[in-house]
């Protein structure tokens, strides 16, 4: 494993245990007692996830490359999720998880022997998972979208738009952009992953 490699996996991977450990406590403590200061209950999650970090993840590293599919769908759909909560439903961001997941198996294949058939089908089954999540999310983000009757009137404050935003213009900028953002999945997914196959000191 490169350098390069361990820097992006280890960003990737050790993002994970304090992000969810902070949220989760965050809600928990929330949900049970509203009106009481949250502070310093998030940030015991947050610590508790920096030391799990500590402990796991050099064995995270050295193993990732042979996890199970499942866990990657956990990982990929815990970014997923992030992606459209941070981003407040818009889900243009997201489309970049497909060049991640391109980078991870590229460099999967290249770490473990695999046939040409292999390849071949390995890349063509993660750009089709990739795009079935993009295809989730924009739906998901389409649905909340038309179901807020105050999106149009945003979105003209948030571009500036000097016409109105009907209800016609807003579902056709919903399907056009969604069929984009999951074309555009499948495809960085694939180059990606093909690029990174091939590339041995990245």
């Amino acid at each position: 494993m490169t350098k390069n490699e361990k820097i992006v996996l280890t960003l990737v991977l050790g993002f994970i245990p304090p992000v969810f450990l902070f949220v989760l406590f965050w809600f928990a403590f929330y949900a049970m007692a509203p009106e009481r200061s949250l502070f310093p209950i998030p940030f015991i999650g947050l610590a508790a996830g920096i030391v799990i970090d500590i402990l796991f993840l050099k064995r995270w590293l050295a193993s990732c490359y042979q996890w199970k599919t499942w866990i990657l769908v956990l990982i990929f759909s815990f970014y997923h999720i992030g992606m459209i909560g941070f981003f407040m439903g818009v889900p243009l961001f997201n489309a970049f998880l497909g060049i991640l997941a391109g980078y991870y198996f590229g460099k999967r294949m290249l770490h473990n022997n695999f046939t040409e058939d292999d390849k071949k089908k390995i890349t063509s089954n993660v750009a089709t998972i990739t795009s079935v999540f993009m295809f989730v999310i924009c739906s998901l983000s389409a649905l909340i979208a038309l179901s807020d009757p105050f999106t149009p009137s945003n979105l003209e404050g948030m571009f500036g738009l000097t016409y109105n935003l009907t209800h016609g213009i807003l579902i056709s900028g919903i399907i056009i952009g969604g069929l984009f953002l999951v074309a555009f999945t499948w495809w960085s997914t694939k180059f990606t992953l093909k690029y990174f196959m091939l590339i041995k000191q990245i």
